[in-house]
């Protein structure tokens, strides 16, 4: 969030029917700044919060357990406010996750590369040829550039982006903290 932007605290159960699939979810540590971003998006009904974590993958977790665990550090940002860009399909970022949620890669096999990778590195001689997945920041940028049709920040096509990026980007306004 932007030093001249007041934060709005606002409480989950007065705000969720406000938070739409596709919004951009940004949690900060106790010091303020911004250490993971992810996606709003509801299965069931329920509000979940979907990011891509290193080692991990795709993980989802309740917006409401989150908000729990870190009152006032959790910011919801509106994608493409006011529908300033008439292609972006909302749904497209979280079918984009979605995929790569369910493409048949576990843990195990994430598991597997990273040691192959770091064993690699140790060795001196690169067993594995394949490029890491992309994660945090980059995989939300991903998201949105493949599956919604807008790349949230264009300027930066041949870098590597950190959240401050998305956060600065048009394509997502901030809307409220969750308390």
């Amino acid at each position: 969030m932007s030093e001249s932007i007041l934060p709005i605290q606002a409480l989950l159960g007065d705000v969720q029917q406000e938070i739409w699939d596709g919004d951009l979810v940004i949690l900060r540590n106790g010091y303020g700044k911004a250490i993971n971003a992810a996606k709003a998006c509801r299965w069931d009904g329920e509000l979940f919060c979907v990011e891509v974590r290193k080692y991990l993958g795709v993980v989802a977790v309740p917006l409401e357990q989150l908000a729990c665990r870190y009152p006032g550090r959790v910011e919801i940002y509106e994608v493409n406010p006011q529908s300033r860009w008439e292609n972006y399909d909302r749904q497209g970022p979280l079918r984009h996750l979605k995929s790569v949620l369910f493409s048949g890669k576990d843990r195990r096999t994430a598991f597997l590369e990273t040691l192959l990778e770091n064993l690699s590195k140790l060795i001196g001689r690169n067993i594995v040829k394949q490029v890491s997945p992309c994660h945090g920041a980059e995989a939300i940028r991903l998201a949105d550039r493949l599956g919604g049709g807008v790349d949230p920040v264009p300027e930066k096509t041949s870098e590597r982006i950190e959240i401050a990026d998305l956060e600065q980007s048009p394509l997502y306004r901030y809307r409220f903290t969750l308390k």
